[in-house]
């Protein structure tokens, strides 16, 4: 209990944005009763680095949040600090970090690329990540110079009282929690309501998801976007007229193969010993995926997309995704149809009765010979599966489900190795 009241102390920016509260006394345990203790073996290279002292205090809860005014994907988290040079060997002889100038009343240390940067003082370390390279030295001279932290009473409350294994929050309440069982991660949250399209939904049995599926997405509503001009096609696409004539209703299905006829160039001599081009048409295996877009204008839609030189000849244009040929076709149900699959059809375009759903087999989805290379970062990992209801209060709920590989497995353990 002093461990837990003491975490909440430890320095979080005054103007944090969003935070994730990773509660790491409560998963250490978890972790022990899960696995029995089995920490697994290590390896001596393993064992000679556990022997450098951090020197730095691992408090119950770690926090990891991000600032307002800075981008959402430079991120910080602070931790308590037991001996500064410990901990400042340790970053250079573990991470390779670099000692940085500093006239501010405390050390800095940055990598190479100075995505990643680290400022501590005697008592109080901060991490920062940002993949742009955001300046964050004004974050650091708030915490470590002008002591300034989060007081937001409400806001530290919430913290306190939120009890899953990990939770993203905002000022406004949780966002997104994450539970950890043997064998799969279960998570839920909330969205503000983003979703332009029907009110009501199709309905369809579930979607089987031990079959041959790679991935299924489908949405009776596609986010809002900004008013502006996506660059595709020879002059860019206006959102605003696609979504002038769109309807709702997006399904994106990634099963099995299909054949393509693939055009190979290859040069031979002639009877005059002429060097010569020779074209061979062979047949290539390519994944299935078939997108069906409902629209409440297809003749004036297809004709748009045509004269942008997105749809050329019945076709995707191979500017915009020259791995496969995509085939187009429209139908008198107001469906417009892209597939590798030059006989898809619209019976065969399926509709789920929720306003988002999304399934995804890594398995699967990593045996298509141009995706083989994810194999290696997924095979821990069998599927996922994510699914909304429709908004009340124009805010969507949605839960979801991470899938292991192994069912006996604790989630902890691919976390912590």
């Amino acid at each position: 209990m002093i461990r837990e009241r003491l975490s909440y102390k430890q320095a979080i920016a005054y103007n944090a944005d969003v935070i994730v509260k990773i509660p790491v006394d409560d998963l250490a345990i978890d972790y022990f009763f899960g696995e029995f203790g089995d920490l697994g073996g290590s390896s001596k290279k393993e064992k000679k680095e556990k022997k450098l002292n951090k020197g730095v205090y691992y408090p119950a809860n770690v926090f990891v949040y991000t600032v307002k005014g800075k981008k959402a994907t430079t991120l910080f988290t602070s931790l308590p600090v037991a001996d500064s040079a410990d901990l400042s060997i340790y970053l250079i002889k573990k991470y390779k970090l670099k000692r940085e100038a500093s006239d501010k009343g405390y050390s800095l240390l940055k990598n190479n690329d100075g995505r990643f940067r680290v400022a501590f003082t005697e008592d109080r370390l901060v991490l920062s990540y940002s993949s742009t390279k955001e300046s964050v030295t004004d974050v650091f001279d708030s915490l470590l110079v002008e002591g300034k932290q989060l007081t937001n009473e409400l806001y530290l409350k919430m913290l306190k009282s939120v009890d899953d294994d990990i939770v993203i929050l905002t000022e406004e309440g949780p966002v997104c929690t994450f539970e950890f069982e043997k064998g799969f991660i279960s998570f839920n949250g909330s969205v503000k309501n983003s979703f332009k399209g029907a009110k009501s939904y199709n309905t369809l049995a579930e979607i089987q998801t031990d079959t041959t599926r790679a991935f299924y997405l489908s949405m009776n509503g596609i986010p809002l976007l900004k008013q502006h001009t996506l660059p595709i096609g020879e002059t860019g696409v206006s959102v605003a007229n696609v979504m002038a004539k769109y309807a709702s209703g997006i399904q994106v299905n990634v099963e099995g193969t299909t054949l393509q006829e693939k055009s190979v160039i290859t040069y031979d001599y002639n009877d005059d010993f002429e060097k010569v081009e020779v074209k061979t048409i062979t047949q290539e295996e390519v994944p299935s995926i078939t997108m069906s877009l409902k629209s409440n204008s297809v003749n004036g839609l297809m004709s748009y997309l045509t004269d942008k030189g997105v749809l050329k000849d019945s076709m995707l244009a191979s500017d915009i995704f020259p791995l496969y040929t995509f085939f187009t076709k429209s139908s008198d149900r107001g469906n417009i149809i892209i597939s590798t699959n030059v006989n898809e059809n619209e019976k065969d375009v399926a509709t789920y009765g929720l306003p988002f759903y999304l399934y995804a087999n890594f398995r699967n989805l990593a045996e298509y010979k141009d995706l083989v290379f994810i194999k290696p970062y997924v095979k821990e990992v069998k599927d996922i599966e994510i699914k909304s209801q429709p908004a009340d209060n124009n805010v969507f709920t949605f839960t979801g489900k991470l899938n292991l590989s192994d069912t006996d497995k604790s989630p902890l353990k691919l976390l912590i190795k």
